[in-house]
């Protein structure tokens, strides 16, 4: 776990940002995201999405993969889930998830978010779906979201 998502943790920083900061960086969403409040929480919604995805055919739906069950490293837009940690998601649906992910670096991992964006409003398609690198470490994720002060 990076050191200042501990801190800030422990200081209050890590908290729900505002719409407008969720739109910069998630900007196909099409419902509500939160960011999961303790490690606790984290660590037990990786550990769900783990127990989900055992199957083959949900690993597939939610582009998640093992690293030790893979002949080859897992690269994007796939998740490594053994190098992984869930730190936030949809409130509603399974349809966004946010992760550290630390196949980049093990102090400072890239954000990645699941999802899928919408291509044609009027015809409801919708476009990509895996996961994509939203904020390329963790100190870029939190500017983003304008974590950096404590709340009011």
């Amino acid at each position: 776990m990076p050191a200042l998502l501990v801190e800030m943790l422990g200081d209050g920083r890590w908290r729900h940002p505002s719409e407008q900061a969720l739109d910069r960086v998630v900007p196909w969403r099409d419902e509500p995201v939160q960011l999961f409040m303790t490690i606790d929480q984290m660590e037990r919604e990786t550990a769900g999405l783990s127990r989900e995805t055992e199957d083959g055919e949900l690993a597939r739906m939610f582009w998640v993969a093992r690293r030790g069950a893979q002949p080859e490293p897992v690269e994007l837009p796939w998740l490594d889930l053994d190098r992984a940690l869930l730190v936030g998601g949809a409130r509603y649906s399974d349809c966004i998830a946010i992760a550290l992910d630390y196949r980049t670096d093990a102090e400072d991992p890239q954000v990645v978010v699941f999802g899928e964006e919408m291509v044609d409003l009027h015809q409801g398609s919708r476009g990509f779906v895996g996961w994509r690198v939203v904020a390329p470490t963790f100190p870029a994720f939190v500017a983003a979201l304008n974590l950096s002060e404590p709340a009011d």
